[in-house]
């Protein structure tokens, strides 16, 4: 294992190299725009750095803190017994007009209350996913690719730990903290273009071929999606921390790589749904709305029938 960490330490070096080549080309390109142009790139790198990656760093180390999973059976149900009791006061779940009183305070009333934030934090990871997969398909560049994995696992990780009411120990979060930097090391450099490909031929059945311009969409979106796939297994180790109460060792919080791509395929298809119906729309040539298939008119008054306007 050891072994393994040293080889990934030393191609992630390999990476933060490319990373920072792409942010001298970024440099370069903005200096031939206009000398003023680099600085405004520089600034709004620097801005965005601030309050997309400084402040959820602060945030998170100043999230209270609790106990993550037990590592000997005999601690567990008081494991169970604390979270529990810190539960009774979860924001969400008092939002939400939760019932606490049908909750037994055991591993089966445990489990209930997990299954309830499980469901919003399935919608967070969605949120963020999807967001990743789309920015970092846009962006084509490695430094601005680093920027967003980084920015996105933070952001997410600080979502998750506020719904579960406190962050995981000093030592947990630099563990975490390793697997962002290897996410934004590998997406943020070329090696992510390796492991997009045969990944990215599972979405191709179907859907895509539904889509004009197929090569520009597959290409752009293997771009994104190995960075999406690291982000949502960031996000299941964040979770298992918070909601798992015994583990025989860390392996157990890593989650299985068919679940990952499983659920990154998933919410690509759904973003490639949207794409391909928004495409089978017909656009007026009034306003250029959108309008579907089967509309004989626009909301603004255009009819698609004798291609006039009726303003009344």
């Amino acid at each position: 294992m050891r072994v393994i960490n040293k080889i990934l330490f030393f191609v992630s070096i390999i990476a933060i190299y490319f990373i920072a080549k792409e942010l001298m080309l970024l440099y370069v390109w903005s200096k031939t725009v206009h000398p003023l142009f680099s600085y405004f790139i520089f600034f709004a790198i620097l801005s965005f750095f601030f309050y997309f990656i400084f402040l959820p760093i602060i945030k998170i180390y100043n999230l209270p803190r609790f106990k993550g999973p037990a590592n000997h059976k005999n601690n567990e149900d008081k494991l169970i017994s604390d979270r529990l009791e810190k539960f009774s006061n979860n924001k969400f779940l008092i939002n939400s007009n939760y019932n606490f009183s049908s909750i037994s305070i055991d591993k089966e009333g445990y489990e209930k209350i997990i299954a309830t934030l499980k469901k919003e934090s399935e919608q967070i990871k969605k949120k963020y996913v999807s967001q990743l997969l789309i920015s970092s398909s846009v962006s084509q560049n490695g430094f601005l690719d680093a920027i967003l994995i980084l920015s996105a696992s933070l952001n997410l990780i600080k979502e998750i730990f506020k719904l579960y009411d406190g962050r995981v120990s000093n030592k947990n979060l630099l563990i975490i903290g390793k697997k962002i930097y290897f996410s934004v090391a590998i997406g943020g450099s070329e090696l992510v273009e390796i492991a997009s490909e045969e990944v990215l031929t599972k979405l191709s059945s179907g859907l895509l071929k539904k889509i004009p311009f197929l090569n520009i969409v597959a290409g752009s979106l293997a771009d994104g999606f190995v960075n999406a796939f690291m982000l949502t297994r960031i996000f299941y180790i964040t979770e298992n921390y918070c909601t798992m109460t015994y583990i025989e060792s860390d392996k157990d919080l890593k989650p299985a790589s068919k679940i990952v791509i499983k659920d990154v395929t998933s919410i690509a298809k759904s973003l490639l749904s949207q794409k391909s119906k928004n495409i089978n729309y017909k656009y007026c040539p009034n306003c250029g709305k959108p309008s579907k298939p089967e509309s004989t008119d626009c909301s603004c008054g255009f009819s698609f029938i004798d291609e006039t306007v009726n303003y009344e």
